[in-house]
């Protein structure tokens, strides 16, 4: 639950047992093994430093001969060289609007040598996947192919690897969209999945309710209330809203992009090395099983709390909440603040039901990272089709920096893993461990080259099957508390290009 006020998550019934979650892919899982960033690393920044040349190379041939525009737009396609930040491609459905798509006779000669480059960038990429994988480094592996996927979007094998499927006019699609598809629907940018023959009649402020047509601001009146609400449903979320068909939709495409993003980070947390083997190989399919992940969308703040009361009675401190009980994630749309609230609260959604997780998580020690890595994921952005996470001067960073650097609070990685549930919420400086947490979390996601990443995944999964000890990150990064704590006041103290402003909270 992310508070405006205190920044405590609190559940329904406190000591209720938290539910089982069920499957939501169809891998075998298991917690990958740590390994620490070896030599796959190092070929990945020597192949993106080639590219990288050669893109400014070809700028620089056409700026010369005045051809501003193309030099602007070789030179703006790989985001900014930063390690302290993560960068996920997000590959569109459908027939992508890009240069790789359109035949060689109607290129210019600088897009034919673009296009050129990215497909041989695209090759390297899937290359260096494999390797990757070889080596087990899961999350780098999937990250590889997407980002291949980026330079080639027509790229049959690194499609075929993140599940889409070729259907009607070389388009890519995932089983859920050729199914609505294959009913006569297409997917609209502001009413979602509906029938195509019904679009010009929407567009013109018609609404098909219930087997007949009445006017927009009719049906808006009948869906008034939250159980008659709207559904909307896309391939990983079901969507039940009082807000407005249109508003649904948008969270529905807030909470995909969020998904497509954690699935690429955290895919070491529901899928074994052996499974994605198979996926690399052809012989299973990268997709996700329904049911769904859930989520109620509430016009508006009254509603949201006069529902919610009576399971959490401590409901208005919040902007939003998930309960793992009833495996629901619950916002309202005049929120304050809704995006960082939709990350963190669906983070906790996905991490929760994308795997079988134990009762209680976090209730004797540990729950500092549960909240962690959801303020973490507050630090997503997007930049066109690249989101963005990490980075100095985003989230709780900049609290935590400053609380450091003066002396002001800090309490050590030895001590951090002990705290329960209670004691954190019921901790006299809960604000300053939310955004210590957040802190402690970007370290280990991007200290020295995201070397503790892949022991992060471990440790969240170990956290998540309710087989953590104190001394479980500890024993996973096969490092010192002191050293810990050591390297974490050099990653959180050192970055700042620029002092951080000291914040307002």
């Amino acid at each position: 639950m992310r508070a405006p006020q205190r920044e405590i998550r609190c559940r329904p019934l406190a000591e209720q047992v938290i539910c089982v979650a069920l499957c939501a892919v169809t891998y075998v899982f298991a917690s990958p093994r740590f390994v620490l960033a070896g030599q796959v690393r190092e070929d990945r920044q020597a192949l993106h430093a080639q590219y990288r040349g050669d893109l400014e190379k070809l700028a620089s041939k056409h700026e010369q001969a005045g051809l501003a525009e193309p030099a602007a737009i070789l030179r703006e396609w790989l985001p900014p060289e930063n390690p302290r930040q993560l960068y996920a491609y997000l590959p569109a459905s459908g027939i992508p609007e890009d240069l790789t798509s359109l035949p060689a006779k109607d290129l210019q000669p600088w897009q034919a040598e673009f296009v050129a480059l990215r497909k041989q960038q695209a090759e390297a990429l899937l290359e260096l996947a494999r390797r990757a994988l070889g080596e087990q480094h899961i999350s780098l592996a999937f990250e590889l192919v997407r980002e291949a996927c980026r330079e080639d979007p027509h790229h049959a094998e690194a499609r075929r690897m993140l599940g889409f499927e070729r259907y009607r006019d070389d388009g890519w699609y995932r089983p859920f969209a050729i199914r609505r598809l294959k009913r006569g629907q297409i997917w609209h940018d502001r009413f979602g999945w509906i029938l195509k023959s019904h679009v010009k009649r929407y567009e013109q402020g018609q609404r098909y309710y219930q087997g007949r047509w009445i006017s927009a601001a009719e049906e808006a009146q009948r869906r008034t209330d939250i159980r008659s609400g709207w559904l909307v449903e896309t391939e990983n979320y079901a969507i039940r809203t009082n807000a407005g068909l249109e508003e649904g939709v948008q969270l529905a495409k807030r909470l995909e992009r969020l998904h497509d993003v954690w699935q690429q980070v955290f895919i070491g947390y529901f899928a074994s090395t052996e499974a994605l083997e198979e996926v690399f190989s052809g012989q299973r399919a990268f997709r996700p099983l329904e049911p769904r992940h859930r989520v109620v969308y509430f016009r508006e703040r009254e509603d949201y709390i006069r529902h919610l009361r009576p399971a959490q009675p401590q409901i208005e401190m919040t902007l939003g909440i998930y309960f793992d009980d009833q495996r629901t994630a619950f916002f309202y749309a005049d929120a304050e603040d809704l995006q960082t609230t939709i990350h963190h609260e669906g983070t906790h959604q996905l991490f929760h039901e994308s795997r079988p997780v134990a009762a209680r998580i976090g209730r004797r020690q540990n729950f500092w990272i549960i909240e962690g890595i959801a303020c973490y994921m507050e630090s997503l952005r997007f930049a066109g089709d690249v989101a963005i996470l990490g980075g100095d001067e985003v989230g709780r960073l900049p609290a935590a920096r400053h609380r450091l650097n003066q002396g002001e609070f800090y309490l050590p990685f030895a001590r951090m893993t002990r705290l329960g549930m209670r004691d954190l919420q019921q901790h006299p400086r809960i604000r300053a461990l939310y955004s210590q947490a957040a802190g402690q979390t970007a370290f280990l996601m991007h200290f020295d080259e995201g070397k503790y990443r892949d022991g992060l995944i471990e440790y969240l999964s170990t956290v998540y099957r309710g087989q953590d000890r104190p001394e479980t990150l500890a024993d996973v990064l096969q490092v010192s508390w002191d050293r810990l704590d050591e390297e974490y006041r050099q990653f959180l103290l050192s970055p700042a290009k620029k002092p951080a402003p000291v914040p307002q909270e």
